[in-house]
């Protein structure tokens, strides 16, 4: 298989976290960079439409730019477990001619590359002090 063209920040895995995941809508942003001097269309699939919420799903990327994503984890979700669920990005050349909508229900848009990238969830605790790495340790008598 070949590598895949683009990068993506974050690349390893994708952390939605938040004091109110899973009450509140938890967006965070992916950044999508094409080195390539090629279009590439490029688009984002997930395990779960009702839970995620990808804007936009599908887009071309012009030569040597990047392109944001924002992907939401929806509200009123119960927080599953993490490592659960995946994005798949995929992306493969393209002329530019078309959009990557229409390029991607070709035969030449089964051509794409995927990249698999698995979700973390972390529920902020409200209460928690924030850790002070400058904490003395008591000291000891002898």
């Amino acid at each position: 298989m070949a590598d895949f063209p683009l990068q993506i920040e974050p690349a390893d895995k994708i952390l939605f976290a938040s004091k109110s995941l899973g009450d509140q809508a938890c967006p965070i942003t992916i950044n999508v960079k094409n080195p390539t001097k090629e279009h590439q269309a490029f688009k984002i699939k997930c395990t779960s439409n009702e839970m995620f919420k990808i804007r936009p799903p599908v887009v071309a990327i012009k030569p040597e730019s990047s392109q944001k994503i924002v992907i939401t984890f929806n509200p009123k979700k119960q927080v599953p477990e993490c490592g659960k669920h995946f994005f798949n990005f995929y992306a493969c050349p393209f002329p530019g001619d078309t959009t990557a909508r229409v390029f991607f229900s070709s035969d030449k848009g089964k051509e794409a590359v995927s990249k698999k990238i698995f979700v973390d969830f972390k529920k902020e605790d409200e209460n928690k002090e924030p850790e002070n790495k400058e904490t003395k340790e008591p000291e000891k008598k002898e």
